[in-house]
């Protein structure tokens, strides 16, 4: 397996967001003009990578941050259903190694995407605020 990553595009945020239309009803409720601005505040505030697997677009993530960071990573569905222990380590070890250059202690989550990715990278919620805090 060889994942590599290069700086995303807005088109690879938003051919990705395009295949999960049923898991970010929000998003796809979006005029397409919302998508693109969208698209490209996950460019212009943090670091935004797309992904892929031997050659393969695989998805896209990164960190939002102005104070504190937004966490997020959106595979195509096909990824999720396939994820194996060692791209999940991958992921997470990225994630860290971002998180850690840009000495981030907290986190924000507010669509259920970000939650449960933060959940499996082992970050514990603070009830009611959205903030997750590193373990």
């Amino acid at each position: 397996m060889a994942i590599t990553r290069k700086n995303m595009e807005v088109e690879d945020f938003l051919s990705v967001m395009s295949a999960n239309k049923g898991l970010w009803p929000e998003f796809d409720s979006l005029t397409d003009e919302q998508k693109l601005f969208v698209a490209k505040v996950n460019i212009l505030t943090g670091t935004a990578y797309s992904y892929f697997k031997d050659g393969e677009f695989w998805g896209v993530g990164g960190i939002r941050y102005i104070g504190v960071g937004e966490a997020w990573l959106i595979g195509s569905p096909q990824t999720r259903k396939q994820l194996t222990m060692e791209e999940f380590n991958f992921i997470k070890e990225t994630f860290e190694n971002e998180r850690n250059e840009k000495n981030l202690w907290r986190v924000f989550a507010e669509s259920r995407i970000s939650q449960t990715f933060l959940k499996r990278l082992g970050f514990v919620e603070h009830p009611g605020y959205h903030i997750w805090s590193r373990t």
